[in-house]
């Protein structure tokens, strides 16, 4: 008589079919959170204030990387287009800037940008020297802005224009960073017979301005 073996009967467990990947309970959460982030997207986009804080972001990018040039004069060149308009943007209105003679990011106890320019609105004869009209130099230092302020942007001015001693006349060029201190600079001139260095050390929220003495360019010959 043949063996009879008992059917072998399986341990292992039958599953229904998975769940579609669209009936999860992961993807409904993810489009739900989607569309709510696109609603409030959409709805910061659309709103004037953020548009508004875009758009000075973006001209206070162009600023901090501007960079004028050391081998030119700036005499005459009036400001660069991103900085009037920054500047205005956030109420410092540039009436006060002439050309511009540096433009760029500094490194205080917080980045900076740093604005110095030859001061168009100094009177025709010096209130110090009783002379004709000269050269004074003004500076801007603007705290950068985020998309997550709320305030209105901060900058400070000079109170008063730094008096250089030159004649109104004299070459100005674009000035530079000190490689070897990022809080300051140098702006080269020539003027009365001499070529020099205007020294600028920025404070917490100020600037100092300083001429150096330069020697003449012309001396006499029997000096």
């Amino acid at each position: 008589m043949p063996d009879m073996q008992p059917p072998t009967r399986s341990d292992a467990l039958e599953y229904g079919k998975p769940v579609p990947v669209y009936r999860r309970r992961w993807v409904h959460l993810w489009l739900i959170g989607g569309a709510i982030g696109l609603v409030l997207g959409v709805a910061l986009v659309k709103s004037p204030s953020f548009i508004r804080r875009v758009r000075l972001i973006y001209l206070q990018r162009q600023c901090l990387a501007y960079e004028v040039s050391s081998e030119s004069p700036v005499n005459g060149t009036g400001k660069p287009d991103c900085f009037a308009r920054f500047a205005t943007a956030v109420g410092a209105l540039p009436g006060g800037v002439g050309d511009v003679a540096f433009l760029h990011r500094m490194e205080s106890d917080e980045p900076l940008l740093v604005c110095i320019s030859i001061d168009p609105s100094v009177p025709s004869t010096s209130s110090v020297t009783g002379q004709t009209k000269q050269l004074w130099l003004s500076w801007r230092t603007f705290h950068l802005v985020s998309l997550t302020d709320s305030d209105t942007p901060r900058f400070s001015s000079s109170q008063f224009s730094a008096f250089t001693g030159l004649p109104a006349e004299a070459t100005v060029f674009g000035g530079k960073i000190d490689p070897d201190d990022p809080k300051h600079l140098t702006i080269e001139y020539e003027g009365n017979g001499k070529k020099g260095i205007i020294d600028g050390w920025l404070l917490t929220e100020s600037l100092r301005i300083q001429m150096r003495e330069p020697p003449d360019l012309f001396r006499n010959a029997g000096g």
